[in-house]
């Protein structure tokens, strides 16, 4: 289902994501933008390479996995880390 979340009415909804086994939160891409502090066209760019997971709503917006996003930005910083 649909919910608005708290910080600044950012829409977020409660999904299945097959990738995860679980229900997890989906945020819309401009939100995922904010919390990873990457471009649009990154997000994209996870998103073709299934580095995040992702679905489309009836009304063809897309949402992302927040769970798959924690893994991603972790890894990212892991990488950014080493060197």
């Amino acid at each position: 289902g649909l919910s608005v979340g708290d910080k600044g009415g950012a829409l977020m909804a409660i999904f299945f994501c097959e990738y995860c086994g679980k229900e997890t939160k989906f945020l819309p891409i401009h939100t995922i933008q904010q919390i990873a502090g990457v471009s649009r066209s990154t997000v994209y760019y996870w998103m073709d390479r299934a580095w995040i997971h992702w679905q489309e709503l009836p009304s063809g917006r897309r949402v992302i996995c927040r769970e798959s996003l924690n893994r991603r930005t972790s890894q990212h910083k892991t990488i950014l880390s080493v060197r």
